[in-house]
């Protein structure tokens, strides 16, 4: 309880104070330029492109399940990830927490232990793919940016993080130590790990020591949908009217992979900072990276919004 109530305080304290901090700082003329002129164009590629995202993360979570010997319809999976994103984008941390839920909806068809399985190992996809998309894009700020020692500071210190969490995943995975990690997770977050909970861990340590060549061929698919989201980026600033290289896109990408992976309820605040930063080290408007954390942000939320109503939905159907 009282860890929890430490990221609840980050959130509150910080997460909060910061936004209402940047949104007091904007620049009314400017933003009110990009909202009136934007690009339909533009904005329906950004769109186009997040969809095709969603579907390529459902298809590997699909993948998973092929390999547990399950087949199922691939818009109803489209639905239960999309259950999972509302419910991980409440939780500390937008991106993980609704693996429990994605495999209790896949009950009774599925066992828990295999729907768990395969969510998790959906998420630890995404979740490589975006730390070696981060090492690489802040090594290659690193060289195309104008030098600067503040900037070349901050870059090293995104790597150093970047390096720090790989070589921790490498000792978690490759010395089979996650099950062991995750006891402590969630004994710091003041829960319990009941043995179905357990057990399912103990699956994924397994995978992902036994079908290793498999897992990082996805890995690489996950990989690719971090360009494209540079490229949603590239495509939602020219809409503002920002102009932007490919490699700063990408840049951008990153700065919202790495403040979505901080853990404050709904990356409040730190998503907004890490945008205005990440245009500023650029040398572009701060305005209009707040207007993209902005957007993010109101994507995200009815993406869970769509999230929660399909989990009542498939909840009342079930009931009745």
């Amino acid at each position: 309880m009282r860890q929890r109530s430490v990221i609840l305080a980050l959130s509150l304290f910080i997460g909060l104070p910061l936004f209402l901090y940047i949104i007091a700082g904007l620049h009314v003329e400017t933003l009110q330029t990009a909202v009136f002129d934007v690009s339909s164009l533009h904005l329906v590629m950004y769109g186009l492109l997040t969809l095709f995202n969603i579907v390529v993360y459902t298809w590997i979570w699909t993948v998973f399940l092929r390999w547990q010997s399950v087949s199922l319809n691939l818009i109803t999976l489209f639905n239960y990830r999309m259950v999972g994103v509302a419910i991980s984008y409440v939780t500390p941390g937008p991106r993980v927490g609704g693996e429990v839920t994605q495999a209790g909806l896949l009950e009774p068809d599925v066992p828990f232990r295999k729907g768990f399985l395969t969510a998790s190992l959906e998420k630890i996809v995404l979740f490589l793919a975006g730390l070696v998309f981060n090492t690489v894009t802040v090594v290659i700020a690193l060289l195309v940016f104008p030098g600067s020692d503040a900037l070349r500071l901050i870059v090293g210190g995104l790597l150093l993080v970047c390096l720090v969490i790989l070589g921790v995943w490498w000792w978690v995975v490759a010395q089979r130590r996650l099950v062991a990690l995750v006891k402590k997770v969630v004994s710091w977050a003041g829960l319990g790990v009941d043995e179905r909970t357990e057990s399912s861990f103990k699956d994924v340590e397994a995978y992902l020591t036994e079908n290793a060549r498999r897992f990082f061929g996805l890995v690489g698919v996950g990989f690719a949908t971090k360009i494209i989201i540079g490229f949603q980026l590239y495509f939602l600033t020219a809409g503002l009217g920002a102009q932007v290289t490919v490699w700063q896109a990408l840049f951008l990408a990153a700065a919202i992979d790495i403040a979505y992976s901080i853990p404050a309820y709904m990356g409040v605040g730190f998503l907004e900072a890490g945008q205005s930063g990440a245009f500023a080290l650029i040398g572009s408007s701060t305005t209009i990276g707040v207007l993209i954390a902005l957007i993010t942000r109101m994507r995200d939320i009815l993406f869970s919004l769509y999230g929660l109503f399909a989990l009542g939905y498939y909840t009342f159907r079930r009931r009745s």
